[in-house]
């Protein structure tokens, strides 16, 4: 996804680290995924496995924030992107403030599996939304249709 958001994405110095983050954020839910958490993922004596789980997780939850960010301030500045724009620096924001409820509820709550698959819905629709501005903006624009008799 990450490498062909640069085929399809104007390249510009915020765009490209945007998708730089994006692909090693995909390489660490990859590693989270091949590492998996121990039978309730014990934090008082975890395991290599265990901590190379977490680690990986939550870098990547930050990497796709940050590259929500950027992508979001990427098409601030493009005319024709209003919606995009919003909405990804609107997910950018949810992404930061479910990072911040997983800290403040403590990693031993019960709620953190549930706040963990609201970050990945929200990363999953914010794919989805990326993936239907890529298609938007690859349509050819007509010209006004004139009506002259």
């Amino acid at each position: 996804f990450a490498l062909g958001g640069l085929n399809q994405f104007l390249r510009t110095s915020i765009s490209v680290p945007a998708f730089f983050l994006l692909f090693l954020a995909g390489l660490l839910f990859l590693l989270a995924g091949l590492y998996n958490c121990d039978p309730l993922c014990s934090f008082e004596s975890p395991s290599t496995n265990a901590i190379l789980h977490n680690v990986s997780a939550m870098g990547a939850y930050l990497l796709v924030a940050l590259s929500q960010m950027l992508l979001g301030l990427h098409y601030f500045t493009h005319e024709g992107h209003a919606t995009y724009w919003r909405r990804s620096l609107l997910m950018a924001l949810l992404s930061v403030f479910l990072m911040f409820v997983l800290a403040r509820i403590g990693w031993d709550s019960p709620f953190r599996g549930l706040v963990q698959r609201l970050f990945v819905f929200n990363i999953c629709g914010w794919l989805i939304l990326t993936a239907v501005e890529w298609r938007d903006s690859r349509r050819p624009t007509l010209p006004p249709v004139s009506h002259s008799e």
